[in-house]
């Protein structure tokens, strides 16, 4: 059996920044949100390793031998940044000031995989459980803003994608409530369907 877990806590402190028109994204806040990413992945330390395929042309990936085991992982292709028009960074982190996330991965054989990630923001917190009946998690693609898409690909299994208005909400009450209901009622089913599609 493997076993891994990791709990990551990461605040970021940016300064007010104005908001930029929608459709776009400053190079500032692209990078910001790549840090934030990265920083998710990079200090995880666990010996055992884990199968994953390359994806190639990667947006940005990082390669590691205490890399919650995998070998490689990459944040694949099409991360998308599309800001809206009324959000700014400074916004952005006020609602999602904290990430935290927590794996268990366990493997007997062939069985599957799973894994639980936590995004907190100060006011709520989306918690995702990956489950699988067969094949390895290839690539996890998460659009950061405002949030135009979470997409997993599992190898075997058809992709699928969330609209991002589904899954956070920037007022401060709905937030909690928005991304329960997203989970409960998007992101499962869609999961569930990807993978009997596969079979």
């Amino acid at each position: 059996m493997i076993r891994a877990s990791f709990v990551l806590l990461v605040v970021f402190a940016i300064a007010a920044h104005a908001s930029v028109p929608n459709g776009t994204c400053s190079d500032e806040h692209v990078n910001n949100v790549r840090r934030l990413l990265l920083a998710g992945f990079a200090s995880l330390d666990v010996k055992e390793q884990l199968p994953l395929r390359d994806v190639n042309d990667p947006a940005f990936s990082l390669s590691a031998g205490n890399l919650f085991g995998l070998r490689f992982l990459n944040i694949s292709g099409d991360v998308k940044t599309t800001c809206g028009a009324n959000e700014s960074i400074a916004e952005f982190v006020a609602v999602v000031p904290q990430v935290k996330g927590h794996y268990n991965w366990r493997s007997r054989g062939e069985s599957p995989l799973s894994g639980d990630l936590v995004v907190e923001g100060r006011n709520g917190a989306f918690t995702g459980r990956l489950r699988h009946v067969r094949g390895f998690l290839r690539s996890a693609s998460l659009a950061f803003s405002h949030f135009s898409a979470v997409s997993i690909q599992l190898d075997g299994v058809s992709s699928f994608s969330v609209p991002g208005s589904k899954i956070i909400s920037l007022g401060n009450n709905a937030f909690n409530k928005a991304v329960r209901k997203t989970t409960t009622n998007v992101v499962s089913p869609a999961l569930k369907k990807a993978v009997q599609a596969s079979e």
